[in-house]
């Protein structure tokens, strides 16, 4: 399916559906959106991004279903969606589809990460990923051209995830594929895209693309609430990298014990945060009670994850005590 909208929160209610219905044979859905920061579904909005210049200047803010970081999205930026049963789901060959659509167009792109496309250690693409109810989902964004100034002015990424990836700004770690094929376009792009679909999966049929169906999602992708979430004060936070990801944790602390926690993340693991921040309430806050508290269980990445976080907080919060 192919989205003559570029409404992101139209698009997004799309795919949200498409994946909700889904029952039958693999679907590639192509899609753009005009200027947009898109956030992964457990980032803090007012941390990402500048959400005062955003509203300001008419960009829309919206929010995924898919983990990992903010991005910015405009016309020259092509999205694609790949959703499939849990028998045909396979990052690996959904990603050979875009690397095999870019080769015949003269770019050779390479897996690189956690979940990016590069070209000579450049991001060309982002990828992202939700699994449930026997089926999966695989979202990418293609940077045809970009507006760098745009993208500085509205993104805010952490000076630790850019020192982490040894560069200063997100400009510097990104590339356009037009930088390396001057003459390619979108719609060259998405045609590529689409034969190779049909070439690794099969003859498709194409499903028509009504508006009307996802009105009511969109509303909800639209909501304040949705975007922004509820950000209560918080007492104390810690920042931090971990295997999963760059993370940011609230914690309202009362007499010593955690009450309640807020994780932020780009993580791409979709149960890490809830599972932390379960087995984070109603324990000492001090970082032996929170390294213990998160390795009780036999999840090698939670484990991993509280001695990152624990490290963190002995550094940025208990280091500086007297």
């Amino acid at each position: 399916m192919i989205s003559p909208s570029a409404d992101v929160y139209l698009n997004l209610a799309a795919e949200e559906r498409l994946f909700k219905d889904f029952d039958g044979e693999p679907v590639l859905f192509l899609w753009r959106n005009h200027d947009a920061i898109v956030i992964g579904k457990w980032q803090n909005a007012w941390k990402e991004c500048d959400v005062a210049a955003a509203e300001r200047d008419g960009i829309k803010i919206a929010r995924r279903i898919t983990g990992g970081g903010a991005v910015f999205h405009d016309l020259d930026n092509l999205n694609y969606t790949f959703i499939a049963s849990a028998r045909e789901y396979d990052v690996g060959r959904q990603t050979d589809v875009i690397r095999k659509a870019l080769r015949s167009l003269g770019v050779n792109a390479a897996v690189s990460g956690r979940n990016d496309l590069t070209v000579n250690g450049l991001k060309v693409s982002g990828n992202a990923f939700r699994r449930s109810d026997g089926k999966g989902l695989h979202h990418g964004t293609l940077l045809i051209s970009f507006d760098g100034g745009k993208m500085e002015k509205y993104l805010r990424p952490s000076p630790l995830k850019l020192s982490s990836k040894g560069v200063d700004s997100v400009r510097s770690r990104v590339c356009a594929l037009k930088e390396i094929v001057s003459d390619i376009s979108v719609s060259d792009v998405a045609k590529s895209i689409a034969e190779s679909f049909t070439e690794e999966f099969g003859k498709a049929s194409y499903m028509k693309f009504v508006s009307e169906e996802y009105l009511s999602e969109a509303r909800l992708f639209a909501s304040k609430e949705f975007i922004l979430g509820k950000n209560p004060p918080c007492a104390l936070s810690v920042e931090f990298l971990s295997p999963c990801g760059l993370t940011e944790i609230e914690f309202d602390v009362v007499k010593g014990a955690i009450v309640a926690t807020k994780i932020y993340s780009d993580t791409l693991d979709e149960e890490l945060p809830t599972k932390a921040e379960n087995a984070l309430t109603g324990i000492p806050f001090t970082p032996d009670s929170i390294r213990y508290a998160l390795n009780r269980s036999d999840d090698s990445i939670l484990c991993e994850f509280g001695n990152s976080l624990a490290k963190a907080l002995s550094t940025q919060i208990f280091g500086k005590k007297k």
